[in-house]
């Protein structure tokens, strides 16, 4: 008998040491919800010592058993935490106990599903938990009307932002579309760029038509031609050839525009070009939703349903869950249209081949709120609880930094699941990405622009500057193109092919004495005079040596 006593004896001592050295994983308070039964520390005695410098503030939970409130969902099936893969709010707070030398494992509570639920909210859950507990060891939303009701947030180390998820919507990959080519431009940029040819065309057409009348040279090319080269330009070929700056000026700019304008396209074109998953239904936010009539899913009693109980208190079509997987595997079912969650959620769950079955589900649209979370801890003078925030926040801090926190959130996704939809195209990434606009490049509309005008100055300076034969040789061009355009029009024979057109591509050069004023054609006489001599001169000593060469050839044959 003493044998079997002292057997049980050691069984008995056996498994409290290995129900130590495991934590406490069991829950060891109980504590009826919602009364006013606390187990909350005095931490004045720390305080104080922190303020007189006999401790520091890092070590100033050394060795104390911190109480804490989990909620059910954070324990396994058995009621007791999962030493193989604890909640991530277990994780993070083991990370801190032992960085600053304190327990916690030994002395917690469960709030469990009817601490929540029914007439209560994890609104109600927070403030009761955080009077009866040091502190809730899971995140919850940092929010004005929980700072102003005294409750602490340390170092934030949960992304709450909500965002919205939903369903990818499956197209069939076979379909043709003639012009998704234009798609990475508004068709108000594509009208941009033809008129951008029209008028580059027409203006280098006109400055080469000056420059080549003054410098009495042949022209580059016709109007319609100079057209059609301004539009080559998209592509990188360019045939002008320009004679004067100002007929550069316009090349060189309409050369600029297109070349950017261009890579924007080619840049937007691979993305446009894909075929992906393009929902019926563009949502960029809630209120697209709400347009649209879509059942939008919540997880219930969370700062989320709050959220839409306040900004969209008469909206019927939300459905809330009380178990947060639920609020994404309906989305497959098609109870859900949206699901509102935020992103760590949605980090971890899209790696969950149960819940984002072939990486279907997708984050859409922008945003909804930006929002931080931590652990919530309530404010009191009695038992200084401002000190266990300001060492929480202090070791949360320094993990942020160090990448240690990092470390925690990659083993602990790592542990959710498998699935690397990150690695995927994300639809909802080339869905909402937008074409470009007018907006975004109008400032190269107002470059090609800005050298439009400068190559007109130009032009406007070498016709003043030009000898005054010049001009006057212009101007009679000019005037003489247009007599002759009204004489077409009042022809009755407008087709007659026998009409030869004295247009400015067609006239000729050599009768410009024709149409210059009879002041000026002395000066064209002493300059054609000039030219004869200078021939005659050149050709006069060509002749002398041709004889010479003879002479001296005969000399040597009679020798």
């Amino acid at each position: 008998m003493p044998i079997m006593n002292t057997k049980l004896c050691l069984i008995i001592f056996i498994s409290l040491v290995l129900q130590l050295t495991h934590g406490q994983e069991a829950p060891s308070i109980k504590i009826n919800y919602y009364t006013y039964n606390t187990r909350r520390n005095n931490f004045c005695d720390r305080h104080k010592a922190v303020e007189n410098n006999a401790i520091e503030r890092r070590n100033a939970l050394a060795n104390l058993n911190i109480s804490v409130a989990l909620f059910d969902y954070q324990l396994n099936a058995d009621g007791v935490i999962d030493e193989k893969n604890p909640a991530i709010g277990i994780k993070v707070l083991d990370a801190i106990a032992s960085r600053g030398n304190f327990r916690w494992r030994n002395n917690y509570g469960v709030l469990a599903e009817e601490s929540y639920s029914g007439n209560y909210t994890f609104d109600t859950a927070l403030d009761w938990g955080t009077s009866a507990y040091d502190m809730i060891g899971e995140w919850y939303f940092v929010s004005t009307k929980r700072l102003a009701r005294g409750i602490l947030f340390p170092f934030s180390w949960y992304d709450g932002s909500l965002i919205m998820v939903r369903k990818k919507n499956e197209v069939d990959k076979n379909t043709f579309r003639f012009f998704s080519f234009a798609d990475p431009l508004t068709w108000e940029v594509w009208l941009m760029l033809f008129l951008t040819a029209i008028f580059s065309g027409i203006l280098y057409y006109c400055v080469d038509f000056i420059d080549s009348t003054i410098s009495n040279q042949e022209k580059d090319t016709g109007i319609v031609y100079s057209i059609l080269n301004a539009a080559f330009a998209i592509i990188g070929h360019i045939d002008h050839r320009p004679k004067s700056v100002a007929a550069t000026l316009i090349v060189l700019s309409t050369a600029i525009v297109y070349a950017i304008i261009f890579a924007a396209y080619t840049a937007n074109l691979a993305s446009f070009l894909v075929v992906k998953n393009t929902p019926g239904i563009k949502i960029t936010d809630l209120q697209d939703v709400i347009d649209n009539s879509l059942n939008l899913c919540v997880w219930g009693g969370t700062a989320m349903a709050s959220f839409l109980a306040e900004y969209y208190p008469a909206y019927p079509r939300v459905i809330a869950f009380m178990n947060e997987e639920e609020i994404f595997t309906s989305l497959h079912t098609g109870i859900c249209d949206i699901t509102l969650t935020n992103v760590d959620s949605w980090k971890n769950f899209e790696r969950n081949e149960k819940v984002n079955t072939g990486c279907s589900l997708e984050w859409v649209g922008r945003t909804v709120q930006t929002s931080d979370a931590s652990y919530p801890i309530s404010d009191s003078i009695d038992s200084c609880s401002a000190l266990p925030n300001e060492v929480i926040n202090l070791h949360l801090f320094e993990m942020r930094l160090n990448g240690e926190l990092d470390e925690i959130w990659d083993d602990h996704r790592k542990s959710t699941g498998t699935l690397q939809c990150n690695m995927q195209i994300s639809s909802a990434a080339v869905a909402d990405k937008p074409p470009l606009t007018l907006n975004n490049v109008g400032g190269t509309l107002l470059f090609h622009v800005f050298f439009c005008v400068g190559a007109i100055l130009c032009s406007i300076a070498t016709f003043f500057l030009s000898p005054k034969v010049d001009r006057n040789a212009l101007t009679k061009t000019i005037r003489k193109a247009i007599s002759f355009s009204n004489d077409l029009e009042n022809s009755p024979f407008p087709n007659d092919d026998q009409v030869d057109s004295p247009l400015p591509n067609e006239i000729d050069r050599n009768d410009k004495d024709e149409i210059v004023e009879e002041g000026d054609i002395q000066q064209l006489v002493k300059k054609e005079l000039k030219e004869l001599k200078k021939d005659l001169e050149d050709h006069f000593i060509l002749l002398e040596k041709k004889l010479l060469a003879i002479v001296q050839e005969n000399k040597i044959m009679t020798y």
